[in-house]
């Protein structure tokens, strides 16, 4: 109902919703279009509630059934991963239920995508709308590249623009948070404000502005040179975003506290979780949250520390109950050196556990 009469754009995807959600927002209202922003994080930058804006900026949920309700003016897909299928019969069926919100975009509108995603190339072809490519990879056949990445804290890079027979350039464009994925990120949203009306220097202002969202790579600590960082990631393609961001940021090790969330998802991907959370140099992986689930599956913590562990010549995984996270973080923190880093991470009750760490 609250998005009835307004120009609404709708974020979807498996991953980078809420921070593109979070950027376009912020982006649109250094651009003076003051936008309603539905968001599923909290926005370090803070959120203005503009309830009489003509313009929603909305993170869509592909958890929920019932998305397909809204009726988007525009359309931002950041890429389709094998998440949630379950409510969709599988990934062919989510597919095609994102597939069926993009065409329901107004012939007047438009869908903004991520054409490195292979989830998002398998259905752009077939969406009757203008779209809108956005790329970090390729030059061929889009309308947004970025290029002369330069990562870092502040990554740094240009934005090639080619829409019809209009071609330019935007460079050195700053964003205030890290990451080759939130590089990525960032070009959907800069296609998207673009379009908006928002002007190129604007766009860049808000960019270097932009602080991000709450436990999304988020330092909540700092003590004798080493850093406790909270982040939300709970799925192998998260997982593996965050740690190498961290990994090109920091020049310690990686000492992770990671709680699975739901047995569904440990059981179909604990090959591609043991694999990502490999990057951490040690890793503790403590009980499975189940999110309402019951555990059909016969799959534990365990399982995922021995497949870490296989192939190892030291071990670099164990696994912890949960009502011992604390204490072994504070032991964690006793012995990490300068330019270290702990990263408490998942999506359950983890966050109970660094808060009460952060107390001790």
């Amino acid at each position: 109902e609250i998005l009835k009469f307004r120009y609404t754009i709708a974020v979807i995807g498996s991953h980078g919703k809420t921070t593109t959600t979070t950027l376009i927002s912020h982006t649109l209202e250094k651009g003076g279009k003051n936008p309603l922003a539905i968001i599923g994080g909290v926005a370090k930058n803070g959120e203005k509630v503009n309830i009489d804006s003509n313009i929603a900026v909305v993170e869509v949920d592909e958890s929920d059934n019932d998305f397909p309700k809204i009726i988007p003016y525009a359309t931002v897909i950041t890429n389709i991963d094998k998440e949630h299928i379950e409510k969709w019969g599988g990934y062919e069926g989510l597919k095609k239920a994102i597939l069926k919100f993009a065409k329901s975009v107004p012939i007047w509108g438009f869908v903004v995508v991520n054409i490195d995603d292979p989830g998002v190339k398998e259905i752009v072809n077939k969406i009757p709308r203008k779209v809108i490519r956005c790329s970090i990879e390729t030059k061929r056949d889009v309308e947004f590249y970025a290029e002369n990445i330069k990562l870092g804290q502040k990554p740094c890079f240009d934005v090639a623009i080619k829409i019809g027979e209009v071609e330019g350039k935007i460079e050195n464009i700053r964003l205030g948070i890290p990451g080759l994925h939130n590089v990525s990120n960032s070009v959907l949203a800069f296609a998207t404000s673009y379009l908006l009306g928002v002007q190129p220097e604007k766009i860049k202002e808000a960019f270097e502005s932009f602080e991000g969202v709450k436990r999304r790579i988020d330092i909540v600590f700092r003590k004798n040179g080493v850093c406790v960082i909270d982040d939300y990631a709970h799925h192998p393609t998260e997982i593996k975003a965050t740690l190498k961001t961290i990994r090109e940021n920091f020049k310690g090790k990686i000492f992770l506290i990671f709680e699975p969330h739901r047995f569904s998802r440990v059981y179909m991907l604990k090959n591609e979780f043991a694999e990502a959370l490999k990057i951490a140099d040690e890793c503790i992986i403590t009980d499975i949250y189940p999110a309402s689930e019951q555990n059909t599956y016969g799959i534990s913590a365990q399982d995922i520390v021995n497949l870490i562990n296989l192939n190892e010549s030291e071990k670099k995984s164990v696994y912890v109950p949960f009502d011992s996270v604390v204490e072994n973080a504070e032991r964690l923190f006793q012995r990490a050196n300068e330019g270290d880093v702990i990263v408490f991470m998942g999506a359950g009750k983890i966050k109970n556990a660094l808060s009460d760490f952060l107390k001790s």
